[in-house]
């Protein structure tokens, strides 16, 4: 009776053992910390598949048995990060640094910032360089178009034909084109304007035949006839001396050479 006791009680005892022992497994297994270690877990092979909607609920779970946790706050940071979702990265290290405090939180924080600023930097200066662009080609397509205009308003100019220029007046048609060919190298398309104008006059003034002048024959020379030179003085009607005569103002009538009366 003793022995059957003995084996009785030994077989209770270890039952009891087996219990315990099988309800502080459960316990373990059933512990924040055990959950918080799987759900992190998980979340890194999420993130490591790329699927990081799964990642952020894994770090969502993880926040709700442990709200202080800095480790799901970083994760959920990185897994918005990945998928170029920084404002909601800050968003989040924002709830971390006022829940936990920790400074790694916080350094995390500066940084997704410093980042967002960079971007906004760039963008705007892409923006900037875009504009600059456009700005630059419509310049250039004004200017052709300018150009265009400018060397038409030349060629118009150049095609004049005032058929009484004098010598010196030739002269200046030839500095306004010169002039202008400089002005439309440089630009300055706002001057032609002002160019054209005084070609303008001055060609209307050399395509008047000018009439009514008083013209004296001061010396002839027939040393080398049948070339004849006249040296002339001529006075307008004011008895002023002209200076801008031009060969065509002049002609000399043929008659009887043989008296004299040639002129």
């Amino acid at each position: 009776m003793d022995t059957k006791k003995k084996i009785m009680t030994a077989v209770i005892a270890a039952e009891a053992v087996i219990i315990a022992g099988v309800a502080a497994f459960l316990l373990y297994s059933n512990s924040d910390a055990v959950k918080i270690n799987r759900r992190m877990e998980r979340a890194q092979q999420y993130r490591l598949a790329e699927d990081h909607a799964q990642a952020l609920a894994c770090y969502e779970a993880v926040l709700g048995i442990d709200p202080q946790n800095a480790q799901a706050y970083l994760g959920m940071a990185e897994a918005y990060a990945a998928e170029n979702d920084l404002t909601n990265a800050v968003r989040i290290l924002e709830q971390g640094v006022e829940r936990n405090g920790s400074g790694e939180v916080a350094q995390a924080l500066e940084a997704y910032q410093a980042e967002i600023e960079r971007q906004a930097q760039a963008q705007q200066k892409a923006v900037e360089a875009e504009a600059a662009a456009a700005q630059a080609a419509a310049d250039a397509s004004r200017m052709d178009s300018e150009e265009q205009e400018a060397r038409a308003l030349l060629e118009e100019l150049r095609n004049q034909n005032p058929g009484y220029a004098t010598e010196e007046q030739k002269k200046r048609f030839d500095e306004y084109a010169a002039n202008m060919e400089a002005l439309i190298a440089d630009g300055g398309f706002d001057q032609l304007q002002a160019v054209a104008d005084e070609w303008r006059q001055l060609a209307a003034e050399a395509s008047v035949k000018k009439t009514g002048y008083d013209v004296t024959i001061m010396q002839y020379d027939i040393t080398e006839y049948p070339t004849i030179r006249l040296y002339l003085d001529v006075r307008d009607a004011g008895g002023g001396a002209v200076k801008e005569l031009a060969p065509n103002m002049f002609y000399i009538s043929e008659r009887d050479a043989g008296t004299g009366d040639f002129l």
